[in-house]
């Protein structure tokens, strides 16, 4: 436990602190690679140190020992490999900056003080899936899970749901995969649904919303494909729709449907299949699924559950501050500072010596002082409280390589601005003057 004395408790705190943010930013570093930086955050700033770190060029296994029995909030875990299960979950993470979050921010703020809106006319639609196929909570004996599915496995059908920031909720629009349409696939269906065999559902949401020019309303959505259509955008703008889209990969942060309602849904949907299964003995088809969602969705959109995530969302009430410093921190990795285009600052020393110490060399020990010493002509607390980024920086991933994209980067942006729908027009003429082969 000697080892423990190389550094003073507020610079103890400090190295806690830096370990936790390299864990905020997905990360972690190994036992070995955190007792290799004490030694060099020691020996860069002339910590007295054990002999022992000088013969290894590594702190002692008591440090670490040490600080961990110190510091119960630190933890060691087995690294996981990445899946593609976790992939989208690691995207939408590293996504979420602050600078992109602000822009959504301003445009919400605009758009609001535009249209002179409260919250019954602020919305929020999205789909979800709705799949045949069941996993039943039964276990059969030899400890497998038993499946339940319909002659139709794979089939989805297709449910979109608006909701707005006073806690109503518009009644879904179901979209069966067939090519004709029949009234009596929504026999069962929720009161005032309406159904289709194509997504074409902006109709069912202005009638429903009851917006207009006299009445406007903001409609708040993602940036799919199938909302980027020049005659859906001069639908919405006619009938007083304004769209307006999330930044890619910040609905599971930002979009109300994502965070209080699909999540629920996907429960009550699975008990009403499992009492559905019990009761009628047969296999599901998409015809039956209008029945199930007339159980589950009234659970799931409650008012009092709605009306608190547009509020912890921070849509409304307007609320720029509702998410913290941490909450951007995985987006350290790829974030990127903004491009310089006049007056660079050249590099001073300090950007030196992050190299110099990164790692310790045979002569670390003699070739810092002249960094010290224009360290702490600089700052003379250095000593005290030396900061750790210029020791190890934290990690950033390479900037990704220039490739041919055949789909547009989409931002957060109002859609219905007339900006955006000329841009979207002039794409339109291009991609049927040279149409795209699609694999």
């Amino acid at each position: 436990m000697r080892g423990l004395c190389a550094f003073e408790p507020e610079q103890k705190n400090l190295i806690v602190a830096y370990l936790k943010k390299y864990s905020d930013i997905y990360f972690g570093l190994t036992p070995k690679y955190i007792r290799r930086f004490a030694y060099t955050y020691a020996v860069a700033f002339n910590r007295k140190i054990p002999p022992s770190w000088m013969d290894r060029e590594i702190a002692g296994v008591d440090w670490f020992s040490g600080l961990m029995k110190r510091d119960n909030s630190l933890s060691i875990r087995s690294a996981q490999a990445d899946t593609i299960r976790s992939f989208p979950s690691l995207a939408r993470a590293t996504s979420f900056d602050k600078t992109n979050f602000e822009a959504f921010y301003k445009n919400l703020r605009v758009a609001m003080n535009h249209l002179k809106i409260g919250p019954l006319d602020i919305w929020n639609v999205d789909g979800t899936c709705v799949t045949t196929s069941y996993w039943t909570e039964r276990s059969p004996p030899d400890h497998q899970i038993e499946r339940i599915t319909s002659v139709e496995q794979g089939r989805l059908v297709t449910v979109a749901i608006a909701v707005n920031a006073s806690g109503n909720s518009i009644t879904p629009f179901i979209v069966f995969p067939r090519v004709n349409y029949q009234p009596h696939f929504i026999c069962d269906s929720p009161v005032g649904s309406e159904g289709d065999a194509n997504p074409s559902r902006w109709m069912h949401f202005v009638h429903h919303a009851r917006c207009s020019i006299e009445r406007p309303c903001l409609l708040l959505l993602d940036n799919h494909d199938s909302h980027l259509s020049v005659q859906v955008l001069d639908y919405c703008k006619n009938n007083g729709v304004t769209l307006l889209s999330f930044h890619p990969h910040y609905s599971h942060k930002l979009q109300p449907l994502d965070r209080s309602v699909y999540g629920p849904s996907k429960r009550f949907i699975n008990t009403a299949c499992d009492s559905w299964m019990s009761t009628n003995k047969c296999t599901m088809t998409i015809y039956d699924i209008p029945g199930i969602l007339a159980t589950a969705l009234p659970l799931a959109t409650m008012p009092v559950n709605i009306e608190a995530v547009f509020r912890v969302t921070g849509i409304y009430p307007l609320n720029v501050k509702i998410f913290q410093d941490a909450d951007f921190m995985p987006s350290y990795v790829t974030d990127r500072p903004a491009p310089i285009t006049s007056n660079p600052t050249p590099k001073t020393s300090i950007d030196t010596f992050h190299f110099s110490v990164l790692f310790p060399s045979e002569n670390v020990a003699s070739t810092s002082t002249a960094m010290l010493s224009t360290l702490l002509f600089l700052n003379p607390l250095f000593l005290v409280h030396p900061p750790k980024e210029d020791v190890r920086p934290f990690e950033k991933a390479e900037p990704s390589k220039d490739s041919y994209q055949s789909r547009k980067r989409r931002q957060t942006v109002i859609l219905t601005g007339t900006p955006v729908r000329n841009s979207l027009r002039e794409e339109q003429k291009k991609r049927k003057k040279y149409p795209t082969s699609s694999t």
